[in-house]
């Protein structure tokens, strides 16, 4: 399309030409291959020039360097607005010059999303969110929400823009409230807000942000359809929670090809937790005795700190380009190389005691929040293999209060015709857990073919190793098959470690006219119990390949 519009052909040896005049043509979400008639398109506002030109770290002017068009690809293709992107160089009116051809497609903007964790013995969650998501073609987004668990409603709206003003700000806002299904009572709310500066390209030298949450309602953990009870105390897995957070960073970039950046840090949280005075469906009253068991066996602890840190990433910019492991057909950027995270943080009790055990305040630090990880991707043609371990601790001077060490792995093997396979190893141990950190496993997530929440532990481990076939196009549906098996448990020393298993199989697809997100459902078979198989559906793969990370602001919504 764009070499006969523009009467011109790829240039292979653009490098260091002299770019005449940059080309953008935006694809409407609805094109002759696709099943739903072309007339739809007029109720879509397409992404104005403007908004793509935006992201292009090359103007009219430069000389071409294939790096900054790569680079502008991956800005484009991390748009959730886009399903396509391309940038290429072209020939122009004469040898020493190009022109830089951009063309994206634009994906549905103006309709009702949705989220669901949902299983056969079990609705988990519904989200329903109306939504545009290319407000004027500028990729502002405006939506609401109502959200369904089995005995809450919440009711909420979103705002996002990308650029604040037409500056490099990423902005968002997110409010909620909680009603109570049953007696239709306000139970609480939730929300978040950030105002962020992110590196443009890998030649940044600074990025920043300010971020909040909150978060105030009544807790429940579910079993299947039903709130968990705990069978020693008759306690249902019910509790008042009050969080709250604000976090900055300022982060200073060096170096181009292998990147260290270093931060300062500034963040506050707090975390109150409390049983309700009726602490069963029944209506029972729970003795004080019974109480405290269950506090200290089942529930997160209160904590309240602020304090400065400092951070220090190292990694290299090196991406690979493939398909099919997060999505379905479409392209997806993976950084390849190492990643080194080292971090220090002297923290301060808000309210002293509640987490170094002491009484007063005082003016040195109550404890040492420090965390640390390592880790490698190296390619295997058009797969990757990467392997983390990160490592965490907050201590005082006596002793230390949390810590926990986590390994995991990730292999997508190289695509054949028929697919490929993917495998992930993940296990976290928790040797001081003073706030009563629980990892939980079944349902939707690495353990399918058990109830949600049926491993549930201070330390835990998963494998899971899938086929997933090449993905059938259908009038640019992308349609896949998964055959997978299951491992997982989670587990205290006070207690047997008793492993879950499964094998299974599920469907694959993703509409890249409305969304990126793969869609699932999965068929799961437990091989280490008797039980009925448990079908599941939700977006996003079970489990994907999420690196390491350093200081970060909160994802919108």
């Amino acid at each position: 399309m764009a070499a006969t519009e523009l009467e011109a052909r790829l240039d292979p040896a653009a490098e260091g030409k002299l770019i005449e005049e940059v080309d953008v043509f935006t694809l409407a979400p609805i094109d002759a291959r696709d099943p739903a008639p072309n007339a739809l398109n007029v109720l879509h506002v397409s992404s104005q020039r403007f908004v793509i030109e935006r992201e292009l770290l090359l103007r009219a002017g430069d000389h071409y360097r294939k790096l900054l068009a790569d680079e502008s690809a991956r800005n484009l293709r991390a748009l959730p607005q886009l399903s396509l992107v391309m940038c290429e160089s072209f020939t122009g009116s004469a040898p020493d010059r190009v022109r830089l051809v951009v063309i994206t497609k634009d994906v549905w903007s103006l309709y009702v999303d949705f989220d669901v964790g949902a299983g056969s013995a079990s609705a988990s969650r519904l989200v329903l969110e109306p939504k545009e998501t290319n407000f004027l073609g500028t990729h502002q987004t405006i939506m609401g929400r109502y959200a369904l668990d089995p005995d809450t409603r919440g009711i909420g709206a979103a705002y996002v823009d990308p650029r604040l003003f037409g500056q490099w700000l990423f902005t968002f806002a997110d409010a909620n409230v909680v009603l109570n299904r049953h007696d239709g009572k306000t139970e609480g709310s939730y929300g978040t807000f950030a105002v962020v500066q992110p590196f443009r390209t890998n030649r940044s030298e600074w990025s920043w942000f300010g971020a909040g949450s909150w978060r105030y309602d009544l807790a429940r953990q579910y079993q299947g359809p039903h709130v968990q009870r705990d069978p020693q105390t008759n306690i249902d897995y019910r509790w008042f929670r009050d969080e709250g957070q604000l976090q900055a960073a300022v982060t200073r970039s060096i170096g181009w090809a292998w990147k260290n950046d270093v931060a300062l840090t500034f963040s506050f949280s707090r975390q109150a937790y409390r049983l309700p005075l009726v602490t069963n469906a029944d209506g029972a009253v729970a003795t004080a005795a019974d109480r405290a068991t269950f506090q200290a066996a089942n529930m997160p602890r209160n904590d309240a700190r602020i304090g400065p840190g400092v951070e220090w990433h190292a990694y290299r910019s090196d991406f690979l380009r493939t398909l099919d492991v997060d999505t379905l057909g479409l392209q997806e950027d993976f950084r390849l190389g190492h990643d080194v995270v080292v971090g220090l943080a002297p923290m301060w009790e808000s309210e002293p005691g509640r987490a170094s055990g002491g009484t007063q305040a005082d003016a040195a630090p109550s404890f040492l929040s420090l965390h640390a990880a390592v880790q490698e991707t190296l390619p295997l043609s058009d797969g990757f293999l990467r392997a983390s371990a990160s490592w965490q601790s907050d201590s005082t001077l006596q002793r230390t209060l949390n810590g926990s060490v986590t390994l995991s792995s990730f292999l997508a093997t190289p695509r054949v015709p028929v697919g490929r396979l993917v495998g992930a190893v993940w296990m976290i141990t928790r040797y001081a857990n003073q706030l009563n950190a629980r990892t939980r496993l079944g349902g939707t997530d690495r353990l399918r073919g058990f109830e949600e929440n049926e491993q549930q532990g201070p330390n835990a481990m998963a494998m899971n190793v899938e086929y997933r076939s090449t993905p059938l196009e259908l009038f640019e549906l992308q349609l896949g098959t998964v055959l997978f098996w299951d491992y997982g448990v989670a587990y205290s020393v006070e207690h047997a470690f008793l492993p879950g298993s499964s094998v299974g199989g599920g469907l694959r697809l993703v509409v890249p006219q409305i969304e990126r997100s793969v869609f699932r459902l999965d068929v799961g078979v437990p091989i280490t119990t008797r039980r009925a198989p448990s079908w599941y559906f939700a977006f996003g793969q079970a489990f994907d390949s999420k690196p390491v990370t350093a200081v970060a602001p909160p994802a919108p919504p």
